[in-house]
């Protein structure tokens, strides 16, 4: 419990890329962002806490 995490999630030259998400994280208002998925230039960041049960997870999308 407490551990923290921040993913870079980034594409590449193909982009289009997705992720699957396990059942244990829990996004705000029950619902994953759409990821960018711009070839090269997709950057997006997500933050993950464990709170022993499930990863509460938050996001910035197209970042830098």
């Amino acid at each position: 419990s407490g551990a923290a995490y921040c993913l870079e999630l980034r594409q590449d030259g193909t982009g289009t890329r997705t992720v699957t998400w396990p059942s244990t994280v829990k996004w705000p208002n029950a619902t994953a962002p759409t990821l960018t998925t711009t070839a090269t230039t997709g950057k997006d960041l997500v933050n993950l806490l464990w709170n022993g049960t499930h990863y509460l997870a938050s996001y910035a999308l197209a970042y830098g």
